[in-house]
């Protein structure tokens, strides 16, 4: 018997499943962005921007400008909010700047600083043959102001304007008849000339002996009750307006009842004792009472 053996073999096929992860298309991670607030006066503030996006798109959020900072993460994903500190602005002109999340961004305005201007006195005399008077103006850099005469024997020689603090000068003509009052401009403010007549006394002669001076007066102490306004500048260094006097502070400043000068704003009722230094009042210590919010009203 003849035996055949046949041989078979079955081939195997087998199947291979690859599967490819792709990031979601740019259309699709759009970014939609809202703010409760974008404007902010001269004395800054914080906000938040409300971040809308797709669960699986991812973003970063950055500042165009220095004086705009983020608060916390720079980043999220899906749904999220960004916090921000806008920073007190310390010149006149207003500035703006953008917050910049994925590819939208929100844009973001500042007001300038309140130009204020003090004048070193608002008064002053000269005798019947005239004479020269200077008055000190004290404001922020780029606050532009001017100075005119209402009179004719009242000239203006110098600082006839400016753009910061400075000086005026003024010359006042001889007087050949009765006692007068003439008034300049200076700064938007007042100022009044007294002028004695023709051969009347000064107005204050010395007297025959006069007393010794102290060449170390003590400083003049004062004390001011009322509402912060106008308030620029950066810890410990502050300036602001309280009752229409310039108060400035340092590193010495004692902020009674408060551990810093971080809770002063502007609009908080304070009570400031410190010394005269020319036209500013120098603080020595602080007591903040309440009050205050973000931006000036006056």
């Amino acid at each position: 018997m003849l035996l055949t053996l046949g041989f078979f073999s079955i081939l195997g096929c087998s199947t291979t499943t690859q599967t490819s992860a792709t990031a979601p298309d740019s259309t699709k991670c759009q970014v939609i962005l809202g703010g409760t607030n974008t404007s902010f006066a001269a004395s800054g503030g914080t906000g938040s921007i409300n971040v809308s996006a797709a669960r699986e798109c991812s973003w970063t959020a950055t500042s165009s400008a220095s004086w705009i900072s983020i608060n916390g993460s720079t980043s999220g994903q899906g749904d999220g909010s960004v916090g921000y500190s806008v920073a007190v602005n310390q010149v006149p002109s207003p500035r703006s700047g953008a917050l910049n999340v994925a590819s939208a961004a929100v844009q973001l305005s500042q007001a300038g600083a309140p130009c204020a201007f003090t004048l070193g006195r608002v008064r002053d005399s000269v005798t019947a043959a005239g004479g020269s008077l200077s008055v000190g103006v004290s404001t922020l850099t780029g606050c532009a102001w001017s100075a005119t005469s209402s009179d004719p024997w009242i000239a203006v020689t110098a600082g006839q304007s400016g753009n910061a603090s400075g000086t005026v000068t003024l010359s006042v003509a001889p007087n050949g008849g009765d006692a007068r009052v003439g008034h300049a401009t200076i700064a938007g403010q007042a100022f009044t000339v007294t002028q004695s007549a023709t051969g009347a006394p000064p107005t204050n002669p010395p007297p025959t002996n006069p007393p010794p001076t102290d060449p170390n007066p003590p400083p003049t102490k004062v004390h001011l009750d009322g509402t912060v306004r106008f308030l620029v500048g950066s810890c410990p260094n502050l300036q602001f307006v309280v009752n229409g006097t310039v108060v400035v502070t340092d590193g010495s400043t004692d902020y009674r009842k408060k551990p810093s000068c971080e809770d002063m704003r502007s609009g908080v009722s304070v009570s400031v004792d410190g010394v005269r230094e020319g036209l500013a009042v120098r603080a020595q210590s602080i007591e903040i009472k309440g009050g205050g919010d973000n931006g000036d009203h006056d």
